[in-house]
């Protein structure tokens, strides 16, 4: 029975980490794969706290999908509300994420300081972060209990997820006089699938991670495959 070491955070680098959360205007959080794989508590701690958050390709389901603070995938095969969320925010945590170029867009996205909680030093120092080197739920937890009480700008939250919402159904029809993006194109297809159905995407499909968000967006009783 094997049984996951989950070294938590040194106490100097989460009381740095506990200072710029608390300090943020416009926090976000974004998801890796090492959120998954940690199981650590995203989705208890992005409500308590009002944070939104994106996601890697890795960390797709990190968050369920109709969570309230679920912005989408994030970087280059993200959405706009996501990208835009990104750009805009002061402080970044980014949880179980190794900040690849497209998750970063080739380190042009995020313009904010970054948090790298990671069980590893390098990835947890990437793009000059605050490191806070730890397991992600053993981090997670300890974050949580050091910020209690904390919620971020409620004004911040307010427009992230309404420019989600507003950019789930972004290309579904109306007026465009751009080509229509290959997303909304198949997530209208995804409309009138069944449970029986199989959606399949080529590697290397540009718009795949937003176009599963268009999908669970569309049809909430009818997760998209991961």
């Amino acid at each position: 029975h094997w049984v996951p070491r989950r070294p938590p955070p040194d106490a100097m680098e989460l009381a740095r980490a506990v200072t710029l959360l608390r300090e943020a205007q416009s926090p976000l959080i974004v998801a890796g794969g090492g959120a998954i794989y940690s199981e650590a508590p995203l989705a208890d701690f992005a409500a308590a706290h009002g944070i939104p958050v994106v996601e890697t390709q890795a960390g797709k389901g990190a968050l369920p999908h109709d969570h309230p603070c679920n912005l989408g995938a994030i970087g280059v095969t993200g959405t706009e509300a996501a990208n835009q969320a990104a750009a805009e925010a002061d402080a970044i945590l980014a949880i179980g994420t190794r900040l690849q170029d497209f998750t970063t867009g080739s380190r042009a996205l995020f313009t904010g300081r970054i948090i790298g909680l990671n069980v590893q030093p390098f990835d947890a120092g990437k793009l000059d972060a605050v490191p806070l080197v730890a397991d992600a739920q053993a981090g997670l937890e300890a974050l949580d209990a050091a910020l209690a009480g904390h919620v971020a700008p409620a004004a911040w939250t307010d427009r992230a997820t309404a420019a989600r919402d507003a950019d789930k159904f972004s290309g579904m029809g109306g007026p465009r006089e751009e080509p229509v993006w290959q997303g909304a194109i198949a997530a209208g297809i995804r409309l009138v699938m069944t449970e029986n159905d199989l959606s399949l995407l080529i590697r290397g499909a540009r718009d795949r991670a937003a176009f599963f968000d268009h999908c669970a967006a569309l049809e909430p009783t009818k997760t998209a495959p991961r």
